[in-house]
């Protein structure tokens, strides 16, 4: 799945599963994408490095961002 891909797939996770019920507009669930892939990142930081995987994430954070 390429960094875009996953960032729409993230972003929809948030906003789309509240449509029965909004209770979230499409920023606050940007926001939530946001704060999760942040904690991606920073569990990257622990972990043996993996820079492919670190760049992976701070790129679909970019693509998040850009939604």
């Amino acid at each position: 799945m390429t960094p875009k891909e996953k960032a729409n797939d993230i972003l929809d996770n948030f906003w789309l599963m509240d449509k029965v019920e909004p209770m979230l507009t499409e920023e606050q669930a940007k926001q939530c994408a946001l704060i999760a892939v942040d904690e991606i990142i920073i569990q990257y930081n622990f972990m043996t490095p993996n820079a492919d995987a670190k760049k992976y994430w701070i790129e679909v954070k970019n693509k998040i961002e850009k939604l």
